[in-house]
């Protein structure tokens, strides 16, 4: 069974969302990641970006490490 955790990534800025994601990373994390948008104002196009910057993030820890 996968674990699930959840933030809530439109009120994280970048720095902040490095330092969630890394926390998770470090921890050996192997669950889900999802992203929430509830706006009603362009949610598709949101989501997508937030899953971007996810992703982004992911694929830096996994090719560089987790930041000091």
């Amino acid at each position: 069974m996968g674990l699930t955790h959840a933030y809530r990534l439109e009120h994280l800025h970048r720095p902040l969302l490095t330092e969630k994601l890394a926390n998770l990373w470090q921890v050996g994390y192997q669950g889900y990641y999802s992203v929430e948008h509830h706006t009603g104002r362009d949610e598709y196009t949101e989501v997508a970006i937030q899953l971007a910057l996810v992703w982004s993030k992911l694929e830096e820890f996994r090719k560089h490490g987790v930041p000091e």
